[in-house]
């Protein structure tokens, strides 16, 4: 007997909702995974990933399961939208990184030349 599907956050992200929204899809055209995969010429498992956001989907996946289950591009669009958020994670993330440096050579110019660590901050 097949276990249930684990429950999706479809607010937890972009991806997380497009993984959702493809299960949904799926479910509405009374396919498993293995079967979708199939249509689309990727594994179950590939399509089980996507659904629970732990790979993300790329565009030719998203046009090819927009078509196999005539979503009308609902998939493309929300990949557009978790391509997005992704970006603008990456962007605060390499900015977060950026301000470290910053710290820590600061620090460092305080260290090599005596003055209490963060004088220049």
């Amino acid at each position: 007997m097949p276990r249930p599907p684990r429950p999706l956050e479809p607010s937890r992200s972009a991806a997380h909702w497009l993984g959702a929204e493809i299960r949904h899809w799926r479910s509405l055209r009374g396919l498993t995974q293995n079967q979708l995969g199939a249509l689309v010429h990727i594994s179950g498992d590939l399509v089980s990933k996507m659904e629970k956001a732990e790979r993300p989907c790329r565009p030719t996946h998203a046009a090819a399961l927009d078509a196999a289950l005539d979503t009308g591009g609902v998939l493309s669009r929300c990949l557009a939208l978790a391509n997005a958020e992704m970006d603008n994670r990456s962007r605060l993330r390499s900015a977060q990184f950026g301000a470290a440096r910053v710290r820590i050579w600061a620090m460092t110019c305080d260290n090599a030349h005596g003055r209490a660590a963060g004088a220049f901050l």
